[in-house]
């Protein structure tokens, strides 16, 4: 009976569109992550900046982030969400990284509604592109999640989660044994499951702004990176004001023969015929 209820209140709410999350806030989510790298290419005068940070590059790391999320209506449960990720990754070169990851969100009921809390748990992978725009990311994510409530009618499904953001990774921050970055995410989820009412078969999709902060921990030997030369090493021409320096008629950047007797005849290249 409880399923059957609980399946009835989501099925109205999405017919009438009462259930729809602030789509301004998705939209802005979204907006926001698609005109970081602009702005920050426009601040660099459109010209070229590292990609990722070089000390991560070919490194397998750890990762762990926790997570602030704004509820779709439409699960019927408090607007704000929690979660953290536990994942690991490796950034195989200057532009292009893959993350496995854990996740664990946690759903509270409004009060005074007759909805019970309920957990998220997911798996996935996801694409981690840094576009040359510094220490800024972007990232696809693909994954697999189960949603169980609480309550003693526990109501649940499976899902599958894509989501797409944008971050930004500071560091390196030296602890000694190790490094440490620190990052911050935003994004958009999608949660796109079949329900598990016996009663009323359900099909739906949850849309989700999501926030994360965490950090990273990467294993290994940084990549050695060469340093630009010391002045010292620089072999430096002196500049010259006299273009043809043995006055052979020809000027010294074509001249095949410099230092030609005064007066000889050469050829086309300074040579002495």
């Amino acid at each position: 009976m409880r399923d059957t209820q609980i399946a009835a209140h989501l099925e109205t709410q999405m017919n009438t569109g009462v259930a729809k999350i602030d789509y301004f806030v998705v939209w802005a989510t979204v907006g926001l992550t698609l005109l970081m790298p602009g702005i920050c290419y426009a601040e660099d005068g459109g010209g070229s900046k590292n990609s990722v940070p070089l000390e991560l590059v070919s490194r397998f790391y750890m990762t762990a982030m926790g997570t602030g999320i704004q509820t779709d209506n439409a699960r019927n449960l408090d607007e704000t969400a929690t979660g953290f990720s536990l994942g690991s990754g490796w950034q195989i070169n200057e532009q292009f990284g893959v993350e496995g990851f854990l996740q664990l969100d946690q759903y509270s009921a409004e009060a005074g509604s007759n909805a019970d809390d309920g957990k998220l748990e997911s798996l996935g992978i996801r694409a981690v592109v840094y576009p040359n725009m510094g220490n800024l990311y972007g990232y696809l994510g693909l994954g697999y999640g189960e949603y169980e409530s609480d309550g003693i009618d526990s109501v649940g499904h499976e899902s599958v989660l894509w989501s797409l953001g944008a971050g930004y990774a500071a560091g390196p921050f030296s602890l000694g044994i190790c490094d440490l970055f620190l990052r911050a995410e935003i994004g958009f989820r999608a949660d796109m499951h079949s329900g598990r009412s016996e009663t009323v078969a359900q099909t739906n999709s949850f849309n989700e702004a999501t926030a994360q902060l965490g950090f990273i921990v990467p294993f290994g030997v940084a990549p050695e990176v060469e340093d630009a030369p010391d002045d010292a090493d620089i072999n430096v021409v002196p500049a010259t004001s006299n273009p043809d320096l043995d006055g052979d008629g020809v000027e010294n950047l074509m001249d095949a023969c410099p230092g030609t007797p005064s007066g000889a005849e050469v050829d086309m290249l300074g040579c002495a015929v």
